[in-house]
Parts: C-alpha cells; sequence; structure tokens
C-alpha cells in the first residue's frame, strides 16, 4: 500500500509555490495575446476599407475565448498564491 500512496503523491500531491510561476507566466502569455488580438482586430477595421462582418464577428468571437482563457490563468495564480 506504501507503493500506491507514493505514486499518488507523485503525480497528484500538492506542489510547492515556487510552482506558482508557471501560472503567472501562462497569465502573461495569455494576457499578451489578448492585448495583440484587439490591436491586430482595430488595426483590420480601420485601415481596410472593405471590411468583411465575418471576419469581424470571428475575431471577436476569438477575443471572448482567448479572454476566458487569461481569467481562468489569473485565478488559478491567485488560488495558488493564496494557499
Amino acid at each position: 500500500m506504501g507503493n500506491l500512496n507514493s505514486f499518488h503523491e507523485m503525480f497528484f500531491g500538492i506542489l510547492d509555490k515556487e510552482y506558482c510561476n508557471i501560472f503567472y507566466g501562462l497569465m502573461l502569455f495569455m494576457f499578451l495575446f489578448v492585448f495583440f488580438g484587439v490591436i491586430s482586430l482595430v488595426i483590420y477595421v480601420v485601415t481596410n476599407k472593405n471590411v468583411q462582418l465575418p471576419i469581424v464577428i470571428l475575431g471577436i468571437v476569438e477575443l471572448l475565448v482567448i479572454s476566458v482563457s487569461y481569467m481562468q490563468q489569473r485565478m488559478l495564480y491567485s488560488m495558488c498564491v493564496k494557499i
């Protein structure tokens, strides 16, 4: 039974606080995706004279999905730091 406990601790046990940096890095990475996504969508709308509505709608949907992922990483980082 001791082997099963060590296996469980090795793969599913609680990690140290130093691993919170992974969530912080992913949070920054996702924020950059959101930032550059907004910038690219604004540039597309401003510079093109023939703006296609489906492209704008897909860009907005993409930004919503990436924003949700950013918030998820932010919450995980906050929970990790508070423990």
